[in-house]
């Protein structure tokens, strides 16, 4: 499935600090993702791409590293399973789990949507002026269950900041 080179981004800023996410689909079977965070630092996700259709696929995140530091604190272990990665989470259950594996599931929406935060305590932030965030989204992101990062580890804390968030195109 052929796709376009397109972008999305996620950002939020409350009084407190400021995160953005910027997703880069840059070609067919690459895509990139960057966090600047106040509170997490700056890093790069490097990742496998795989289109199921126009408005669905995959990423799988082969590489991950600190953009201050240079420090690469992610590598993929090497899993022989071919170009398929929506295969291989269907078919997990017959091999033996990856000790780490990190995949995304994107899907992306026919028309924009009103983006509401879903946490009360940032709606009420918002209301007051203390909270900001892009008004509209085309895009969920969400992490796959089969991901097993340690707890209370640098990469955990990244990839559950990237979990479920809603992106708006910025084509």
């Amino acid at each position: 499935m052929e796709t376009h080179p397109s972008k999305y981004r996620y950002e939020i800023w409350t009084r407190a600090g400021s995160c953005t996410i910027e997703l880069a689909f840059v070609n067919n079977n690459a895509a990139h993702i960057n966090i600047a965070s106040d509170g997490m630092g700056s890093h790069m996700f490097s990742c496998l791409h795989q289109s199921l259709s126009k408005n669905h696929g995959f990423l799988r995140v082969i590489k991950i590293d600190d953009i201050e530091t240079g420090e690469e604190i992610y590598a993929e272990p090497f899993v022989e399973y071919g170009e398929d990665i929506y295969g291989l989470y269907l078919s997990v259950s017959g091999f033996e789990v990856p000790e780490v594996e990190i995949v995304f599931e994107y899907i992306k929406l026919q028309q924009s949507e009103m983006h509401m935060s879903g946490d009360r305590t940032l709606d009420n932030m918002r209301f007051k002026g203390s909270a900001e965030w892009i008004d509209t989204f085309d895009m969920f992101l969400f992490l796959l269950p089969l991901t097993n990062v340690p707890e209370e580890s640098v990469v955990h804390n990244l990839i559950s900041g990237i979990d479920k968030i809603k992106l708006t195109s910025t084509d």
